[in-house]
């Protein structure tokens, strides 16, 4: 194959194999993570952050590295944007609308392959992450009177499904359910008045109300006066 371990393309088999007996599977000289680190000893200080990838927490190397010989870098047995795709195989199910970097298994364009300081193994902050593409929604940010409370915090996520929706946007759930699932108070008002907003009994909030920022008080599209 095109990619080979070191210690097998030299025939140096006991540099991982006890050649008579062991208590490891397959004769190994020690158990796993601790015989793949005494070589890949950089990789190993990875495993000193907060979030390690489940298989290597669990020294299940060879979950997504090949011990001997593999047709893909870094001997991987499958193509990298295949691979995750391999354990995580239910994360694609009942999404229609998908993020561009997961529909692609592109999936280090945000999370670290083996472990990261950050939650979910996440190569920066989440809102790092967002804009590193969204790049015009973090200048218009800084430009703009009003902003989202929750874009403000960098908190993409109160609204948007990292990986995918049903909902275009990626949004979590339709407008109206997902709008009133922080302003409590507008279903409150509702429930003591006669006459309702149309758009607000629609859930068309976005009718009015720009999602990210706007010039207007109160994310309004257009000014009132």
């Amino acid at each position: 194959k095109a990619y080979r371990h070191s210690p097998a393309e030299k025939g140096q088999c006991l540099t991982c194999h006890d050649p008579h007996a062991s208590k490891q599977s397959r004769e190994l000289k020690e158990a796993l993570p601790g015989l793949c680190n005494n070589c890949h000893k950089k990789t190993a200080k990875e495993f000193e952050k907060v979030n390690v990838h489940t298989p290597a927490r669990r020294g299940k190397c060879v979950a997504c590295h090949s011990p001997h010989s593999a047709s893909y870098k870094f001997l991987l047995p499958v193509r990298r944007r295949q691979l995750c795709f391999s354990c995580h195989k239910d994360m694609k199910q009942n999404l229609t609308v998908l993020h561009p970097p997961f529909i692609k298994g592109d999936c280090e364009k945000c999370h670290e392959h083996h472990a990261s300081d950050n939650s979910y193994q996440l190569v920066h902050s989440e809102t790092e992450i967002c804009y590193s593409c969204h790049a015009s929604i973090k200048e218009d940010v800084t430009k703009k009177s009003y902003v989202h409370a929750p874009l403000r915090k960098g908190d993409c996520i109160a609204c948007h499904s990292p990986h995918g929706s049903k909902i275009a946007g990626q949004l979590y759930r339709p407008i109206k359910g997902l709008c009133i699932s922080c302003h409590e108070s507008i279903i409150k008002a509702k429930g003591t008045q006669l006459f309702i907003h149309k758009p607000i009994k629609n859930g068309k909030c976005d009718h009015c109300h720009e999602p990210h920022y706007s010039k207007n008080r109160y994310l309004l599209l257009n000014s009132r006066s």
